[in-house]
């Protein structure tokens, strides 16, 4: 009798999770292709006297817009069946890739008027956080704060830096150990092993954060991080689809809600205390500079805490996969190391100039890694004012998708330079100090692996560095 009532139970549950996945999955097959229906007859994004485009079908929740970035590489391949130039959806946003130069210099010819879409069309929850950042500003008030945060990010203010940048970096390498995975009986000459990502995540969001907020203390670094982790949390949220692109969220999600805006608080408390104590402290650092135009009516509060949001957090990944794809490729290919290193060694005696360099083995290394191992296949859009012809296809100005490394056109990337410095400065003084090896890289014909809680594609590997004599 025991076991038939255990049984009975076990098949009654067994019966409603079956009864349950159907019924989902057969809603979510039939709203697909409903919601497909009606968005490319009302919403498609082209017109109807050009050719008629072509795409992957609108799926629950929310179109292709999570798999565009969490498998990018995958289903870009997947996806070229349908031509050149097609469309993907972005919940129910119509989104048109562009895969060719010629197509992506037909629409460069005015990004001088290009403007960018509404929360980056992640929704609501994304643009409580990053909404207002310079990267997705337009028109005048794009032009009114890149004004604000350009003079410490331009060229001339980059390389005037490049002192500091080249001793960060040889101290982060020459303290590398302290990273490593088996700290027993480790000394400065033996063999090490530090996972990539890991060990070189905390670098260049420090290295960015005090070119923002000038020198921090142990403390101020401390509660930074803290917010970092906090930030990183919400991430999930910006993939969800459906209500979590609305502020319905609000009344639906009451926890995720209040996770938002803890978080939005103490991030917004964090840059008026940081700001504050600068100006006690007398420094002319950015961070100060911000807060005055803010207190002038300038810009405004969330103007500021988007875009350095935009800066550390949201690039959190991006630099980290930057760096570990630059030393896992450099490593795994033996003669380009080699040529590398004796290039290192000449330069030896001006590593600030050599890192600033653009004409040298070094940046071709940095920016060969960028084409192999792009940040995203698919860049945040941009829309036009003016409808497109590409290959006959009439897109309206709505938006469009274009491969990028720091970005087409008008609008570069802010911290290019940055970046670049940070990330050579890093690889000339791994490479000089260290043998550098990957520990579980490409096996055969498989790829590396992926750690898949990131939105980029960054590299989970182990790097085996061996001190150089």
């Amino acid at each position: 009798m025991m076991f038939s009532q255990t049984f009975n139970y076990t098949a009654l549950g067994i019966a409603l999770a079956i009864a349950v996945i159907a019924t989902y999955h057969k809603f979510s097959v039939i709203a697909s292709w409903i919601v497909d229906k009606l968005l490319s007859t009302f919403n498609g994004g082209v017109l109807s006297q050009g050719a008629p485009i072509r795409g992957p079908k609108w799926q629950w929740p929310n179109g292709q817009f999570a798999e565009k970035f969490m498998d990018g590489r995958a289903k870009s391949e997947e996806w070229l069946q349908y031509g050149p130039v097609y469309r993907l959806w972005a919940g129910p946003k119509p989104e048109i890739v562009l895969t060719t130069p010629e197509d992506i210099r037909t629409f460069h010819t005015d990004s001088d008027k290009h403007g960018k879409p509404l929360d980056g069309n992640f929704g609501w929850y994304f643009g409580q956080l990053l909404g207002r950042c310079v990267g997705l500003l337009e028109f005048d008030e794009w032009k009114k704060m890149r004004r604000v945060v350009d003079p410490a990010f331009k060229h001339s203010s980059i390389v005037s830096r490049i002192d500091v940048t080249n001793a960060k970096a040889q101290s982060f390498v020459e303290n590398l150990n302290t990273f490593a995975t088996n700290k027993e009986n480790l000394s400065d000459n033996d063999k090490f092993t530090v996972h990539a990502a890991s060990a070189f995540m905390k670098f260049p969001f420090y290295f960015t954060a005090e070119a923002v907020y000038g020198d921090m203390s142990d403390e101020e670094k401390h509660e930074l991080w803290v917010l970092a982790e906090k930030r990183l949390a919400l991430l999930p949220w910006f993939f969800k689809g459906s209500i979590y692109r609305t502020a319905f969220l609000k009344w639906w999600d009451r926890p995720a809600y209040n996770q938002l805006m803890e978080f939005v608080r103490h991030w917004a408390d964090f840059n008026t205390r940081i700001a504050n104590t600068r100006r006690k402290q007398d420094k002319a650092v950015p961070i100060v500079s911000y807060f005055d135009e803010y207190e002038q009516g300038s810009i405004t509060m969330e103007q500021i805490t988007h875009t350095i949001d935009e800066m550390l957090f949201a690039n959190l990944d991006v630099t980290t996969h930057v760096l570990t794809w630059a030393i896992t490729l450099i490593a795994d290919h033996y003669d380009e190391k080699e040529k590398l290193r004796e290039e290192i060694a000449a330069n030896k005696d001006n590593f600030q100039q050599y890192i600033t360099k653009t004409d040298t083995h070094l940046h071709r290394c940095y920016y060969e890694s960028l084409r192999l191992r792009p940040l995203t296949l698919f860049s945040i859009g941009e829309s036009a004012e003016t409808v497109k012809n590409f290959r006959g296809i009439l897109v309206k100005p709505k938006l469009r998708y274009n491969l990028y490394v720091f970005g087409f056109g008008h609008r570069k990337c802010l911290g290019q330079y940055l970046a670049g410095h940070m990330v050579k400065a890093i690889i000339v003084h791994l490479f000089s100090q260290h043998e550098v090896l990957i520990k579980n890289g490409r096996i055969g014909k498989d790829d590396y692996q992926i750690d898949k809680n990131t939105w980029v594609p960054v590299a989970d590997v182990n790097v085996e560095l061996s001190k150089l004599q």
